[in-house]
């Protein structure tokens, strides 16, 4: 037996503070609840965990972009009901200017109310503003609209009147430029062979091909709404060509407002941003006029015809108005759904960056245990290492 080397000994120790930098580590797992500390815990598994790390608060400040969002388009469709609703009051001023009952002083006082209500809305749309930014006085060009106008034919001044135009009538599929009419047989009108097949037109006084004066022609397209314009001439349909009565033009309107983008995800491509349109609510891009509002004033059939103008003004400002509402409610249900998504998204990953990096604290503790089962074991064999030279020196006295 060599008596000056104890190996036993030595080797106790060694396992002994293996054990005792096991044990150090375990409870360092438990203290911090994670599995991985520093990079020599798991090297690979630590750069996975980073890196989702840094996709999960994207992710979550992706989510508040998002409520943000919301409450900022909410705060845009709030105000903007509030305009229609001016909008509604001076509609119903301007029903009540049409009775030729009132007199010019009565027209007047409507006229000081409408006034005031239109300076209204330029302040609404000028103030407006969610963290300091306005929402409602955009003069960016956010959308092209197409608008339809009806002229009467080269020929035609004298012969047609009171062109009427219902609201929402279908042009999408009527010829652009002159409507030829023809009639191919008694009391019937129709468009030139092969035109505008989605459309019929009718006609109410006519007699041996020719339309009577005072008669009223009617086109209706698929869904029943029409065009109408009256005959004052007789208008001769017997004829080998077919007759331009009306023109049909188009013009693309620049709808103005406020284009702000919002930052939907994590990362910075493209598909992680969405861009918000708001319209503008002022008084220009609502195309109501003061002068047509001033010209109410008039008494007799003048001031009449001002506020018929005004009412059909009023009347296409409202449908802007519920438009640019309809398109901030579809933007707002869009974000609604885009935020769950990334609560998804969030959720998963967050599970999935806990299996890496997360400590199993039930697995941690057995390993504890076990490894301080281990440490005294080896006590108490150190013990019994250090006592076996003292034993051999003792019967060599």
């Amino acid at each position: 037996m060599r008596i000056n080397t104890n190996l036993n000994a030595m080797k106790a120790i060694k396992n002994s503070n293996k054990n005792v930098s096991s044990s150090g580590n375990s409870m360092k797992k438990l203290i911090s609840g994670l599995s991985i500390n520093k990079a020599a815990d798991d090297a690979a598994g630590l750069a996975i965990s980073e890196k989702m790390r840094s996709q999960i608060r994207g992710l979550n400040q992706a989510e508040q972009n998002t409520q943000d969002g919301i409450l900022m388009l909410q705060t845009a469709e709030g105000t903007i009901e509030e305009v229609g609703n001016i909008v509604q009051r001076m509609r119903e001023l301007s029903v009540q200017c049409a009775n030729e009952s009132n007199s010019g002083e009565d027209r007047e006082k409507i006229v000081i109310e409408l006034n005031e209500l239109h300076e209204e809305i330029d302040r609404i749309s000028n103030s407006t503003q969610f963290n300091e930014k306005d929402l409602l006085n955009g003069q960016t060009v956010i959308r092209i609209e197409k608008q339809y106008t009806i002229t009467k034919g080269a020929t035609m001044n004298d012969q047609i009147s009171k062109i009427q135009v219902q609201r929402g009538f279908d042009f999408s599929d009527l010829d652009l430029g002159g409507l030829g009419f023809v009639s191919h047989k008694q009391g019937e009108i129709s468009f030139e062979p092969g035109k505008n097949i989605n459309y019929k037109v009718s006609v109410d006084n006519m007699v041996n091909q020719k339309v009577q004066p005072g008669a009223t022609i009617t086109i209706n397209d698929s869904n029943g709404k029409y065009i109408k314009f009256a005959v004052k001439q007789e208008i001769d349909l017997n004829i080998a060509t077919q007759v331009k009565m009306i023109n049909v033009a188009l013009k693309e309107k620049e709808i103005k407002g406020k284009e702000i983008k919002l930052q939907i995800g994590a990362n910075s491509d493209s598909s992680q941003t969405l861009k918000v349109k708001i319209d503008s609510m002022s008084t220009e891009s609502l195309e109501i006029s003061k002068d047509d509002i001033s010209n109410m004033k008039k008494e007799g059939s003048k001031g009449t015809e001002a506020a018929t103008k005004m009412i059909d003004n009023l009347d296409d400002a409202l449908e802007r108005v519920n438009v640019s509402r309809g398109n901030l409610g579809a933007m707002q249900n869009r974000l609604q759904t885009a935020s769950s998504n990334l609560n998804t998204m969030n959720e998963n990953l967050t599970s999935i960056e806990s299996r890496i990096r997360d400590v199993d604290v039930a697995k941690e503790i057995m390993n504890l245990s076990k490894i301080n089962l281990i440490t005294q074991a080896n006590q108490a064999i150190m013990v019994q290492a250090k006592s076996q030279p003292e034993a051999v020196i003792q019967l060599l006295k």
